[in-house]
């Protein structure tokens, strides 16, 4: 294999998808088609090679009212003559671009990055970039988005494998530390976008690291980075961030000499080890970036030769076993393996801590669920000795399935059934109730009990129910959910949205329980609202479950009460 070189595998050519940084994409929005984008692409690659095709210079523009706009910015003439490529460009995820129009979605971002930095406030507001109503510092913070997300989109194209210009993607990062310097007063100027994004504060570092042209730069970037992960108070990159800060520090050391090669070898050993356990984490197209691009040589990296080469780190699939290793999280908060060392509560044997500290800190809220957690595990022993072994096994599947973080599938369906993406905190008002029947001849262990019947509630028509089913007293359930949330925020980390679901059996032997989950915001972000949400609430489809029109208490579904 070439230096640098990479195989455009079919599992890396993805279904486009739209998706925006910190910005959620609307219900039911959908990219132009690709087709029509194609023809527009066709267009633009004859421009760029030949600029001289079309004049962009003192072109008029005019309001839909006949009054003249001045002469438009390049960047505008190119996208009202090629509207559909850069609305595409701008809204498609980067990594899931067809490979075929990249340079083209390149190019036409580069574009609308500098018409919407440079070109009048009124020419934007006339193509609708600025809404009617975003007056001031409204209009403001409308430019400032569309420049830091088309630059940041930007930022990730240029340091993929398929274009590999890290240089330029150097400079669009400082233009971003420029603008919110600017809007946020910071006088530390890069080093506050670690505080303020510090997932594009590790992908700098990155970029830093591969232009070879400031180590010493990189080095600190990439070392401030990691510091910032170690402390809980911080707030710090996400694991993927880390590791890449890691294998980077470590060819930065590498290029510094002999002195810094012990270090560089006990971070490569780290990330080797981590990757062999945990390389299905990372989507094939960010290993092709890690591993695939000019600056590096995949037949002599030392991560690559430790971990047995981009076949082995590009198998997908994940075991069940594997799937609950990565979801481990410290209880109190929130810190994952890959920073600290975790230990199980004995009692529960289902949750686990960082330290003694976190430990302590979180019994107030972590007892109920630790008693009741321990009297399951108590009884499935008793069955087993008395030899209802059915019946412990019912119980023991049943304890493993309501604790388990299910596969993508089923926990995006009940993000969907809430509809999440339009109000992030639905699950706080609102909660799932379902009923499930044993599957005792599945082999996955997700597959164990199948919803048969599942609908959305409004928490406060059903505190009632939920009392009378678990058995609380009047007035209990509010306690109880209030402690379920107050446990859920106090939880460090990535920002979550948490949400509800009770459990019910069709077999008096299934414990009616009370389940508390979340999804992280840049999840929620990537993911648009799918309607057929029953679908994909049972493991590898099955059978959908049927609504549950209404409870006792006359309590009706509210799934679209929005």
């Amino acid at each position: 294999m070439a230096k640098g070189s990479f195989t455009l595998s079919p599992e890396l050519i993805l279904e486009p998808k739209p998706y925006l940084d910190a910005i959620p994409i609307p219900a039911g929005f959908q990219l132009p088609s690709l087709l029509l984008v194609r023809e527009d692409a066709i267009t633009a690659a004859k421009w760029i090679m030949n600029p001289d095709l079309i004049d962009t210079k003192n072109v008029p523009g005019i309001r839909p009212d006949g009054t003249p706009l001045g002469d438009m910015h390049p960047g505008l003439v190119y996208q009202a003559q090629l509207k559909l490529l850069f609305q595409f460009a701008y809204f498609c995820q980067h990594d899931t671009v067809p490979y075929d129009i990249l340079p083209q979605c390149v190019w036409a971002l580069q574009w609308f990055a500098r018409a919407a930095e440079e070109a009048p406030e009124d020419q934007l507001r006339a193509l609708g970039h600025i809404l009617p109503h975003q007056r001031g510092a409204m209009a403001e913070t409308a430019r400032h988005m569309l420049v830091i997300n088309s630059q940041f989109k930007l930022t990730k194209h240029l340091m993929s494998a398929l274009v590999d210009r890290p240089k330029e993607a150097v400079k669009y990062f400082h233009k971003i530390i420029d603008i919110q310097t600017e809007r946020i007063g910071p006088k530390t100027k890069s080093d506050d976008m670690l505080t303020h994004n510090p997932n594009m504060y590790a992908e700098f570092g990155t970029a830093l690291a591969r232009t070879r042209e400031d180590d010493e730069e990189a080095e600190r970037v990439l070392r401030r980075t990691l510091v910032a992960f170690d402390k809980p108070k911080n707030k710090a990159p996400d694991q993927l961030y880390a590791i890449k800060c890691r294998v980077y520090l470590s060819r930065v050391l590498r290029r510094r000499g002999a002195e810094s090669e012990a270090e560089a070898e006990k971070l490569e050993a780290f990330v080797a080890k981590w990757l062999k356990k945990n390389h299905s984490r990372f989507p094939v197209s960010e290993l092709r970036d890690l591993f695939g691009t000019s600056d590096t040589d995949p037949e002599t990296d030392p991560i690559l030769i430790a971990t047995g080469g981009m076949e082995v780190l590009t198998r997908r699939g994940l075991s069940y076993n594997a799937q609950q290793r990565r979801s481990r999280v410290c209880r109190h908060c929130n810190k994952a393996e890959l920073a600290v060392k975790l230990f199980q509560c004995v009692k529960c044997k289902h949750t686990f801590y960082c330290s003694r500290e976190c430990q302590k800190e979180n019994w107030r809220l972590h007892k109920e669920f630790c008693k009741d957690q321990a009297a399951s595990l108590m009884r499935a022993d008793l069955l087993k000795a008395l030899g209802d072994t059915a019946g412990s096994q019912l119980l023991t599947d049943w304890t493993n399935w309501r604790n388990m973080i299910f596969p993508d599938e089923m926990l995006h369906a009940r993000v969907h059934a809430l509809n999440l993406q339009r109000d992030h905190n639905r699950g706080r008002t609102h909660l799932l109730i379902t009923e499930v029947r044993e599957i005792a001849s599945a082999k996955h262990p997700a597959g164990r009990f199948r919803a048969v019947r599942t609908g959305v509630f409004r928490l406060v028509d059903v505190k009632r129910d939920i009392e009378l089913v678990m058995g609380l007293d009047k007035g209990e359930c509010d306690e109880m959910v209030r402690e379920m949330f107050e446990e859920f925020d106090q939880r460090g980390g990535e920002a979550q949205y948490p949400w509800l679901e009770l459990y019910f059996g069709d077999d008096k032997r299934i414990q009616t329980y009370l389940s508390i989950s979340g999804i992280s915001d840049e999840q929620l972000e990537k993911l648009p609202h799918n309607p057929d949400w029953r679908k994909q609430v049972n493991y590898k489809g099955g059978d959908p479950p049927l609504p549950i029109s209404a409870l006792r208490s006359g309590a009706k579904d509210a799934e679209h009460d929005l």
